[in-house]
């Protein structure tokens, strides 16, 4: 493996490398902020109801837990401790009270072991035949146990998703879809082309 540095020089050298990615990606990832920044109270009303709080909050049970683990695809690479999930589901029968103990301790008292939360860091290329840092993308093998807390997190959110955003994002919204938006300029570009078209000469804001 070889990259380019800041004066397109190639770097084959694998310390030298690695040193150039940690220098890069720190650089493009470290906050502008030096304080913590404090909202203002806007005013806006509360879209959380008591009782969406309570069932988010909630202790899990066994059922959750073995829901969300068993809708992990099997085959996700695994994080440090190289137990993916298909393990875990293969051998749920000998592991359950385990597994369960350890994310109920977890919803109990709001900790998580370091090496639950330890990940390895890969880079994902971008771009077919990648030369410079930015050509890769990070992302983070998690644990399994780890997958199976963030599961169950995510699906006691899903349902409040249509309260918590605005009806105007279309993409990353279950039933709704970014293509959305595309059609919909497409055709308010056509209805004002058609517009222009009928009333040749006259000022836009006569139409």
């Amino acid at each position: 493996m070889k990259i380019k540095d800041d004066c397109a020089v190639w770097i084959d050298d694998h310390k030298l490398i690695a040193d150039k990615f940690l220098t890069d990606f720190n650089q493009r990832y470290l906050s502008t902020h030096r304080n913590p920044r404090v909202l203002p109270d806007l005013g806006l009303s509360k879209l959380i109801t008591d009782l969406d709080n309570d069932e988010l909050i909630k202790l899990p049970n066994l059922e959750e837990v073995r829901t969300a683990l068993f809708s992990i695809d099997s085959f996700k690479t695994p994080g440090p401790d190289g137990f993916g999930a298909g393990f875990f589901k293969n051998y749920w029968h000998i592991i359950k009270k385990d597994l369960f103990n350890g994310v109920f301790e977890f919803f109990t008292n709001c900790k998580m072991l370091k090496e639950i939360n330890h990940t390895f860091i890969t880079l994902i290329p971008k771009v077919p035949n990648p030369s410079k840092t930015n050509h890769y993308r990070p992302i983070s093998l998690c644990s399994t146990i780890y997958k199976t807390i963030s599961k169950i997190l995510v699906n006691r959110l899903r349902p409040l998703l249509e309260k918590l955003i605005s009806p105007f994002q279309s993409a990353f919204i279950p039933g709704r879809s970014i293509h959305d938006n595309i059609l919909l300029t497409h055709e308010i570009m056509h209805k004002f082309k058609n517009l222009k078209t009928k009333h040749h000469g006259l000022p836009l804001h006569w139409i």
